[in-house]
């Protein structure tokens, strides 16, 4: 079996307004599959986006959501965060799969 490496990817660019395109970067975040993967980057250069747009992505390759953890360090953008993910999605979790670092503890 593969050892597991964690993988850490920094953004730096700021999303378009109102329209998403991911960068290659992004892009990265949403395709990374196989090990767990930190998402590090200043304010407003997509790091939310990336990571609902990962979820989303893991949700429609079939991935039952209660499989999947996203953290964050505040409850209310913990629930943004799982309105986001699930707002297009037909599919439930028993749970919010957005949890804080505190409530992870």
């Amino acid at each position: 079996m593969p050892s597991q490496k964690n993988s850490q990817l920094t953004l730096f660019r700021k999303p378009q307004p109102h329209s998403i395109v991911f960068d290659e970067e992004q892009r990265k975040v949403i395709s990374h599959r196989g090990s767990p993967l930190v998402v590090l980057g200043g304010p407003g250069v997509g790091k939310s986006a990336s990571l609902v747009a990962r979820a989303q992505s893991y949700i429609a390759d079939g991935l039952d959501p209660d499989q999947l953890l996203v953290l964050t360090y505040d409850r209310h953008r913990a629930s943004e965060l799982n309105d986001q993910i699930f707002a297009e999605s037909k599919r439930a979790t028993s749970g919010s799969l957005v949890k804080t670092f505190p409530a992870l503890a």
